[in-house]
């Protein structure tokens, strides 16, 4: 029988785990083991996380590092290199959303953006709005997939009732 997370992938475009604080960590790396076992060739967004944490729990999980890319918007800047793709911070959306656009051109199938919950710290949210809904329409136009991750205690914002118009499906995980 098909996972919560698998049947989820399989059945919708845009999807939203939203996933309770006390094991976020856990159930976060529980979608990316399963999103890797589907494609092969994943665009990580982390806005929580850096680019070199990243890669040390993904060998100790035995997840596939190569593949995916990787947008660190955490680490501060950075020497690009091939798996990855520095951001100045979290603040920067239009050069998250551009490295986004420039990798739907490529053999990119499917997105993880970490986390919608982080976007309200370092942006207000009309403007995090927008932003998912940009990257949303454009991800729909190719034909990608995208997997969002939300803290279950955000699901009462502005920002994610307003999100829950233009997702598939949000998923309590």
């Amino acid at each position: 029988m098909p996972s919560k997370i698998l049947s989820a992938i399989r059945e919708n475009q845009i999807i939203v785990f939203e996933i309770s604080k006390k094991n976020y960590i856990e159930k976060t790396y529980e979608i990316i083991a399963e999103v890797s076992n589907k494609h092969d060739n994943i665009c990580y967004v982390t806005l929580n996380r850096p680019y070199q944490t990243m890669l040390k729990d993904f060998a100790a999980k035995k997840i596939d590092s190569g593949k995916f890319t990787f947008i660190d918007a955490v680490s501060g800047g950075g020497k690009n290199s091939p798996g990855v793709i520095f951001v100045q911070s979290p603040k920067s959306l239009t050069d998250i959303s551009i490295d986004m656009s420039n990798l739907l051109g490529k053999k990119t199938e499917s997105f993880i953006f970490d986390s919608l919950s982080t976007l309200l710290i370092y942006s207000d949210s009309m403007t995090s709005i927008k932003f998912v809904h940009s990257i949303v329409s454009k991800i729909r136009a190719a034909s990608k997939k995208c997997i969002f991750m939300s803290l279950k205690e955000d699901s009462g914002t502005d920002m994610m009732k307003d999100i829950n118009m233009f997702v598939d499906k949000i998923v309590p995980y």
